[in-house]
């Protein structure tokens, strides 16, 4: 059975001059190693959020409102972050946070409203199918 879910990250940074909000998108561990666990007490895989974020910047790579179907904004930035990347990329190691971080232009009136704080996180959604446990 496919079930549709839903989930609310905050906006970590936004960029006035250019219209961008950065933030992440979803994790799937914490800094400290612990798993995330969603309302429903599910744990996504970060092999799946990885394949889900590859997907998005390949298929889609739009941002809407409020789950509106409205085209609203383009992604800009799509970084699936894990220790092993950050490590090669010279960053300190330690930090175990494995997760998808992203970048949107959004339309002037849209940031309008994050600048407002009326708009203050991203709000994924998407379909998945329940895996026995």
């Amino acid at each position: 059975r496919v079930e549709h879910w839903e989930r609310m990250v905050d906006i970590a940074k936004v960029d006035e001059a250019q219209n961008l909000v950065f933030g992440w998108l979803s994790k799937v561990v914490e800094q400290d190693g612990s798993p995330v666990v969603d309302k429903q007490g599910d744990i996504i895989p970060a092999d799946e959020l990885e394949k889900a974020a590859y997907a998005h910047v390949v298929e889609f790579r739009k941002s809407d409102v409020m789950h509106s179907q409205r085209a609203d904004g383009v992604l800009v930035e799509s970084f699936f972050s894990t220790p092993e990347k950050r490590v090669a990329m010279g960053a300190p190691a330690g930090d175990k946070t494995v997760g998808w971080w992203v970048g949107y232009r959004v339309a002037p009136e849209t940031f309008a409203k994050v600048k407002a704080g009326e708009y203050r996180a991203f709000s994924i959604g998407g379909r998945a199918r329940r895996a026995a446990a």
